[in-house]
Formats: C-alpha cells, sequence, structure tokens
C-alpha cells in the first residue's frame, strides 16, 4: 500500500518565524519518518517567496494573494478549496493548523469529496469565535459583535463536520466541546519542542553564550522570547523591572523578538517605556532573531507575563533550556506550569505579582535551580519532538484507515478474472 499522504495547510509557513510556523515545520518535516508523505499548503505571504520550492524534503505549494496583509487569509480560500478539490488524487488527509479561516475551505472540500480532514486551533478563540474580537476592533469595526457572532454560528456548523480536533490544552478542549464537538472527536495533543536544540548547558557554556552576544558575563540575566505583542504581557515587564532595577544592579532584562508589521505590535511602546523609565543600559533590545536558544541558555530566569497563550512554546523552550520560569496563569501555561514546582505563576496583568516573582528569583539560586530542573523533568516527560511526531502519525493512520481499507477493497475488486485491469 502506498505511504499515507496528509496535507498540511496553515496560513504562513517558513521562513516566517513563531511558533505555530515553527511547530508545523516540525510536523510536515518530522512525520516523514513514520510512513506519511507530506506536502504544506500556505499563502504566499512574501512576493520573494516562489510559488513551489521544497523545504526539508516536503514540497510546499504557495497560494495567492501574495505579500503581506492581515485579511488575505479570506482571499485564500477560493483557491485553497479548488486546489483541494482539483488535486483530491493526490491526498488522504487535509489537515489544518489555524483553521478560524482556512477550516472553511478544508471542511468544505472533504466533505464534497468523502475524505478525511482535521482541524488544530493554534490560538484560544477560534472556535467561540473570541480570537476575532481583537481583530475588528483593531479594524475599528468592533461595533460588529452580532455579525461576528452569526457568521461564527454559521461557520461552526460547516467545521463541526470535520472528522476530528486537535487540542493543545484543557482549555482548549472545554471550548471545542462547548461549541458541540464530541469529546470522542477530539484529541489532545501538545506542542513539542527539540530538545537537541533548546538543552540546558554548562557553566562554561553559559558564559561562552554571554560573550558570544554581547550580554553580561556575571550577574542574573531575566529574558523574554516572544513576538512584542500588547497581549504577550512585554509592557507589564518594563514596568515591573523599572521596580526591581534598581535594587539589582547586577542583573539585566533582555527582551528577544520582534512586533513589526503584525496587528498588535507594541514595539515602538516598549522602547518609549525603557526611555521613559531611564532602563536603557539595564534593558537589551535584540530585535528579530533566529538563534533564541541562545539567549534562553545565556539566561537565569524566563518571563512570560502574557494574557493569552494557547499553549506557550516559548515557555516549554525556556524550560527545556534549563532555566527557572514565571508565566501567567492563562491557556495552555495551566497544564505546563505546577506552581512552586516547576515554575511560578502569576495572574494575568498583575505587575505587582510579577514583580514579587523576579525579585523571589532574583534573591534564591537554589529556587532557580530547584524549578529549573524540575522544569527540565516536564519537557522529557511530555513535549519531546519523538513522542509528539508519534501521536499524530497514530491520528492519521486511525482516521485513514477505514477509507484505505475500502479503497484497497474496490482496487481488488476491479481487476478482471484473468488478471487484467479494465482501466488500464
Amino acid at each position: 500500500m502506498s505511504p499515507l499522504r496528509v496535507w498540511l495547510v496553515v496560513e504562513t509557513y517558513h521562513p516566517v518565524i513563531g511558533g505555530g510556523e515553527t511547530q508545523a515545520r516540525t510536523l510536515a518535516s518530522g512525520l516523514g519518518a513514520h510512513g506519511i508523505a507530506m506536502r504544506v499548503v500556505t499563502r504566499r505571504s512574501a512576493t520573494a517567496l516562489p510559488k513551489h520550492e521544497t523545504i526539508d524534503g516536503v514540497p510546499v505549494h504557495r497560494l495567492g494573494p501574495a505579500g503581506p496583509g492581515h485579511l488575505k487569509k479570506w482571499a485564500m480560500l477560493p483557491g485553497l478549496f479548488v486546489t483541494l478539490v482539483a488535486r483530491r488524487r493526490d491526498w488522504d488527509i487535509v489537515f489544518v493548523s489555524g483553521y478560524r479561516v482556512l477550516g472553511i475551505a478544508a471542511v468544505a472540500a472533504a466533505r464534497l469529496l468523502g475524505k478525511r480532514v482535521v482541524l488544530k486551533a493554534d490560538n484560544d478563540g477560534e472556535m467561540s469565535g473570541t480570537y476575532f474580537a481583537g481583530g475588528a476592533a483593531k479594524l475599528g469595526i468592533g461595533g460588529a459583535a452580532r455579525a461576528i457572532a452569526a457568521f461564527v454560528a454559521l461557520r461552526n456548523r460547516l467545521l463541526r463536520q470535520a472528522d476530528h480536533f486537535v487540542s493543545l490544552s484543557s482549555g482548549m478542549q472545554d471550548e471545542l466541546s462547548a461549541h458541540g464537538v464530541a469529546p470522542a472527536e477530539i484529541t489532545a495533543i501538545p506542542n513539542s519542542v527539540d530538545t537537541t536544540r533548546f538543552r540546558s548547558v554548562t557553566a562554561t557554556e553559559k558564559t561562552a553564550r554571554r560573550t558570544a552576544l554581547g550580554l553580561p558575563e556575571t550577574g542574573p540575566i531575566i529574558v523574554f522570547a516572544g513576538r512584542l505583542l500588547a497581549a504577550k504581557g512585554v509592557l507589564d515587564l518594563a514596568h515591573a523591572w523599572a521596580a526591581i532595577a534598581p535594587d539589582h544592579p547586577e542583573a539585566t532584562l533582555v527582551v528577544v523578538g520582534s512586533g513589526k508589521g503584525l496587528m498588535h505590535d507594541c514595539e515602538a511602546e516598549l522602547h518609549a517605556c525603557i526611555e521613559r523609565f531611564g532602563l536603557g543600559g539595564r534593558v537589551v533590545t535584540t530585535g528579530f532573531v533566529d538563534n533564541v536558544e541562545d539567549y534562553l541558555q545565556a539566561a537565569d530566569i524566563f518571563a512570560l507575563p502574557t494574557m493569552d497563550e494557547a499553549f506557550g512554546l516559548a515557555l516549554v523552550e525556556a524550560m527545556a533550556c534549563g532555566i527557572a520560569t514565571v508565566a501567567s496563569r492563562v491557556g495552555g501555561i495551566k497544564d505546563i506550569i505546577e506552581p512552586e514546582v516547576n515554575g511560578l505563576l502569576i495572574e494575568p496583568g498583575d505587575r505587582r505579582g510579577l514583580e514579587v516573582a523576579l525579585r523571589r528569583l532574583l534573591a534564591d539560586p537554589e529556587l532557580r535551580q530547584r524549578l529549573a530542573a524540575a522544569a527540565m523533568a516536564t519537557v522529557a516527560a511530555r513535549y519531546r519532538t519523538d513522542a509528539v511526531l508519534e501521536r499524530y502519525a497514530r491520528l492519521f493512520r486511525r482516521l485513514a484507515a477505514p477509507t484505505r481499507a475500502r479503497h484497497s477493497a474496490e482496487a481488488a475488486t476491479s481487476i478482471e478474472p484473468d488478471g487484467r485491469d479494465p482501466t488500464l
């Protein structure tokens, strides 16, 4: 029997960098070892990107419209539907990562063709529709709540016809259940972390990382890594650091990431905040980097005071690097952090709570060491890439089994008694 063919549909893909893009690339490149032939269908998010290329041995097909734009994913729907239908003989399962918009075309095509479709949300609120509220407000259409609710209700009638859903967290599973998805149609599979890339280092290696990055070779380093969006809480971190910095002149805050081009970019506000508090010599901002692991391995503490987080990949990457973490009690983070065991939790938006947690970690190296050791054990037990890939492979094989068995039976009965295939 030929390999199982899965098409991964995602709005943006490598070389775009982000948690969802990283996970999509991991799945696309890793499932081949499990006997699954992968193809990526994505949007041509930059005009410089080719329409077709191979990345990590995986074919990548980019649809229009080309170029940046927050609303262009909607314009991708007709092309995606037509592509799935026209090339229906080339795929067995279509898997959509980030289904809030693209799931419409995928489910419609799969139902038309009698094929399998699996949906995974990359963010909380994709099924409930709350994810759309922030974007609508940003575009000045915050008053369209009724229209958005009506659209979401109509869309969900279609999305619930998907064969299966993958949830990243218990909260996401509850959201699916609350909107009519049966528990038997939901499988919990977390995001994964590459523990060969994100790993703890020796004291000597840590010093070398700091030297190479131009960071202070001594003193604690607190790091934030992620997109510089208001919802990530980076402005709360700046305010907390303004209160802490005078009492810890030996410590440094490093902010890794950029918000440029994103809908809720707060990068300019962050720099204004740093200037207003006179923190220029106490905060390092890196902008976009592709070696975030080096910064994590150079640090002692990781802070993620986010307002919302479907999973928390940056947090798991920091934990894998063996540093103590403090994060908000939201979304998937609640499934990852056991308070006082493998990290510290604060309430979202609680600047004072963030300040207190960071002060504790700065003042107590033994606490940092204990939390870091437990964090690494958590990652090893639950978030290794090989284990997550195996769970996806089992799911896809199980869903495809009835269809592939039927097709094999039909092929067998189509052979004439003398062994000739009438289709040839």
